[in-house]
């Protein structure tokens, strides 16, 4: 149980790699979104489709993530000591004021944690450090947090991801579950009164 939210994370073997099971109060979801098969055909798989598979691979670095800042943002340690702060790609989590953007965190904290990620840098991010696809053991960081409604596909990064959160606003899950879910780049916190 993550920060008594009634959210249970748990890790299973099967097949395809490695999978989460997330039950909420809103909606249960399996997530199985494995690396896909280097394969030079367009729109197999559900690598981001951005860029060069070969390209960000080559520059792939591994590391240990220390903490979550935000759902989306990661500090991962690399195995010269260095911490970069990673934001991951595609995805636009909640602002850590807005619904769900606690939860986020708190998923991605119990999920990530003191764990070995693979990192695909894809570009520079705002905050200093890389904008890169996240991978756990072959799962796609960014496609879980589509799949189990805790984040908004960024418009033109990925058709994939866009895919993910068409299905998980039909289902309803996570945020979508909700009245109303704004996106971050559009929400603004409410004002302070003084």
């Amino acid at each position: 149980d993550i920060g008594g939210m009634g959210v249970t994370v748990s890790l299973k073997r099967s097949r395809v790699g490695l999978s989460v099971l997330l039950a909420t109060g809103i909606a249960a979801s399996q997530i199985a979104l494995a690396r896909p098969a280097t394969s030079s055909a367009p729109g197999r798989g559900r690598q981001p489709s951005r860029g060069s598979v070969a390209a960000s691979k080559a520059r792939a670095w591994t590391g240990t993530v220390t903490s979550v800042v935000e759902g989306g943002l990661l500090k991962v340690r690399r195995a010269d000591g260095t911490v970069e702060l990673v934001q991951v790609y595609g995805v636009a989590t909640p602002h850590p004021r807005q619904d769900f953007g606690d939860r986020c965190r708190q998923y991605v904290t119990a999920l990530l944690k003191g764990k070995a990620v693979q990192v695909e840098p894809r570009g520079a991010g705002p905050k200093g450090g890389p904008v890169a696809v996240v991978w756990l053991g072959g799962q796609d960081l960014g496609g879980n947090l589509l799949t189990t409604g805790l984040a908004w596909a960024v418009p033109g990064k990925s058709s994939a991801y866009s895919s993910l959160e068409a299905g998980a606003r039909r289902a309803r899950v996570g945020l979508w579950g909700g009245p109303n879910p704004v996106a971050p780049w559009k929400w603004h916190p409410p004002a302070v009164k003084r």
